[in-house]
């Protein structure tokens, strides 16, 4: 860490732990500042607030001073460590270069107004965060509700929300203020104690990574939940996200996966490496687990801070009821999970309590008249089987007993004995009250009302504990790619694509051979043409190449099993010509000879400022943005990673000889993807490489049939 970004990071924990705190925007008629205010003294009652106010003597029983140098001469004893501003966002800029003056470390902008709205909001962010960089002084949002840390070191309750019951050991990250206010009450009713919350509104300074690095290894927290618009730069945010979850679980809700940019994409890999996929790519590879909705990230941090990591695959399901417990086998296949099947040991211990027409080999049913403490029995048959990694309760609508005696009842249970493995209830009906949750969240168990997020957040403890054993002695170094400050990035914008004997010319520099082809210009014709030809063997292929032509085979510009020279000549000067007439003329015609058949595939890789580089691998041919069969892999990576993607991939049986076919040439394929990475990263100017198909006869062999390159 350089000595500027130690200065940087030691003014944010000054801000974030403050002794003396400024309401700058406060007002004698009330508004956000004043709650504030409020929200500060009730919490702290200890914690010196002053207020900065051009008139005012006091407001809501604070003093008030004139301006931040009047206060700085004033209070010389103790300087400003944090700042709230809520005045109008054109005087947002001012006040902080006042602050950077008066020396304090850090501001909170709650103002609106900013890049949110609009050409004139774009430029007063720009305005304030060169007042921020000017001044030295560290800014979380603008457009924020604030920050609150209720932890047991300081009470800080810098936000104008009501968050009295903000106390305990998660931490929550939110670009959007409403919706983390909605994400703090529903971690609230799944028993999640959420004690540190930072709204990050726009992100101008301060994000999401950088709070992260700062609460990394922090042990009185042991979950971080996130909600995500972005992930400003990928790799920064990745690197943090990847320190932090060696030490606690990190759950983000990433939003916006429609493909905005798709339909613009320039390529088969731009279109199959949306913003979407390359975020999710890049968590997966921090070990962030992603999930989709409110619900499902609290029901998942509970799970992953309650029970920590477990090598789960195998989840035995216990139920009072067969309709619920179909639901939890479909929700637990939909996961990625094995229903479990009950041991033999564990099956005739069952059959000795249940009634005779209970299900006994898995999924059990109890039947319906199983109730409170008649469960529990069982439950711990199925705790104490070997046969499975967890074991998810489903309780029908209890009947003769409360949903909340029931849950209290199977916790007084759990208190009395040790869990071998995780466990999850779900209690069907109305949504568990806050006590019966907190019940069970006392000896460590999930109290959830639907089986799907259930399953969920059995998965997510089984795909934390393999990232853990990964990545347990560090991260390996990367096969392929060092990145520097040259290579780092290439700013947006338009893209064009190499002509051809300049794509052949790049990718054999790379170590990248292209299947033999022949380059020509339309309007060759004659002997030429012949002679551009000599020594390719028939059958040939015929492709034509131009502006218009990236989905060749849908423009009818790829033409196969051409039988002898005159014919391709025939063919050739067709083509050309049809192509005219539809208004998408072709540049030059490409001519190779049939390659052998085999699986067809893409390779390609991609660089842009928000999804950083990545390497995409997929189904190729024609059917590839149909099937959205690819793996994505960010880059630097190791050859492990890119295996690792392959071995992903749907058509993998194909690769490997399914139905007794042959297998192809993984390793060469692993070989391809190295060298196109290294292209790639080695030269700043490229933004998509872009190989389809890829062709892998049996046995061995690597056909690169067709290759673009963008550069910028």
């Amino acid at each position: 860490m350089t000595n500027r970004a130690d200065q940087a990071e030691s003014k944010l924990r000054r801000a974030l732990h403050p002794r003396h705190v400024a309401i700058v925007g406060a007002s004698r008629r009330g508004g956000i500042g004043n709650d504030v205010l409020a929200n500060l003294r009730r919490a702290n009652p200890d914690l010196r607030v002053s207020v900065i106010h051009p008139t005012a003597a006091s407001i809501d029983g604070t003093e008030c001073h004139a301006s931040l140098a009047e206060l700085a001469v004033s209070r010389s004893d103790a300087p400003v460590d944090l700042a709230i501003v809520s005045t109008p966002a054109a005087a947002c800029a001012a006040v902080v270069r006042q602050l950077g003056e008066a020396g304090v470390a850090g501001a909170i902008i709650l103002s609106a107004g900013f890049t949110e709205t609009g050409e004139a909001g774009r430029g007063l962010a720009a305005d304030l965060s060169d007042a921020a960089r000017a001044s030295g002084i560290r800014l979380i949002g603008p457009n924020c509700i604030g920050v609150a840390d209720l932890g047991a070191t300081q009470r800080l309750q810098a936000t104008f929300a009501e968050l009295d019951h903000l106390a305990g050991s998660a931490a929550l990250i939110s670009q959007s203020g409403a919706l983390g206010l909605a994400l703090l009450q529903r971690a609230r009713e799944a028993g999640v104690r959420v004690g540190r919350l930072a709204s990050v509104g726009n992100c101008l300074d301060v994000d999401a990574a950088e709070l992260i690095s700062l609460w990394a290894e922090d042990t009185e927290l042991d979950v971080i939940l996130l909600h995500l618009e972005g992930l400003g730069d990928p790799e920064r945010f990745a690197a943090a996200a990847r320190r932090a979850c060696r030490h606690l679980p990190l759950v983000a809700l990433k939003t916006g996966r429609s493909a905005r940019g798709a339909n613009a994409a320039a390529g088969h890999t731009a279109a199959l490496a949306t913003p979407d996929a390359t975020a999710s790519a890049w968590l997966a590879r921090a070990g962030v687990e992603r999930v989709d909705g409110i619900d499902e990230l609290v029901a998942v941090g509970a799970a992953l801070s309650r029970m920590g990591p477990a090598f789960v695959e195998r989840v035995a399901v216990l139920s009072n009821a067969g309709g619920p417990a179909v639901i939890a086998v479909d929700a637990l296949v939909a996961a990625g999970l094995e229903v479990a099947r009950t041991g033999p040991d564990a099956a005739a211990r069952l059959a000795e309590r249940l009634p005779d027409l209970a299900a006994l080999t898995g999924p059990v049913d109890m039947l319906a008249a199983a109730q409170g403490a008649e469960m529990l029995p069982p439950l711990d048959i199925l705790l104490d089987d070997e046969a499975s990694d967890a074991v998810l309760f489903v309780i029908g609508p209890p009947l003769g007993i409360t949903p909340l005696e029931q849950a209290t009842t199977i916790a007084a249970h759990v208190a009395s004995r040790r869990l071998p493995v995780p466990l999850v209830v779900v209690q069907l009906g109305p949504r568990p009250s806050t006590e019966a949750v907190n019940a069970l969240a006392a000896v460590g168990v999930p109290l959830l009302d639907d089986a799907a997020r259930a399953a969920q957040a059995l998965a997510a403890l089984g795909r934390r504990a393999r990232w853990l054993e990964r990545h347990a002695k560090g991260d390996p170094p990367p096969h392929v790619g060092r990145r520097d400050a040259e290579t780092a990035s290439s700013p947006d914008g338009p893209a064009t694509f190499l002509p051809e004997p300049e794509v052949t010319r790049r990718l054999e520099a790379a170590g990248v051979e292209r299947w033999p082809q022949a380059v020509l210009d339309v309007a060759t014709t004659g002997t030429s043409f012949l002679e551009g030809v000599a020594g390719l063997e028939p059958p040939y292929v015929l492709k034509a190449s131009g502006p218009g032509l990236l989905h060749k085979t849908d423009s009818g510009a790829v033409l196969l099993g051409i039988p002898d020279l005159p014919t391709l000549q025939d063919t050739a000067g067709s083509l050309v010509q049809r192509l005219s007439d539809a208004g998408t003329p072709a540049r030059s015609l490409v001519v190779s000879p049939q390659a052998p058949s085999g699986v067809e595939l893409l390779v390609g890789a991609r660089r842009s400022s928000a999804e950083g580089c990545v390497l995409v691998v997929g189904e190729g041919g024609t059917w590839t943005e149909l099937r959205q069969d690819v793996s994505i892999v960010p880059l630097p990576a190791t050859r492990a990673a890119m295996r690792s993607a392959v071995e992903s991939l749907r058509i993998r049986p194909r690769l490997h000889g399914a139905r007794g076919g042959p297998p192809v040439d993984v390793d060469g394929l692993l070989d391809l993807l190295e060298r196109v990475a290294e292209l790639l990263l080695s030269a700043p100017e490229i933004v998509e490489i872009d190989l389809n198909p890829v062709r892998l006869p049996p046995s061995d062999g690597v056909h690169v049939l067709d290759a673009r390159v963008a550069v910028r």
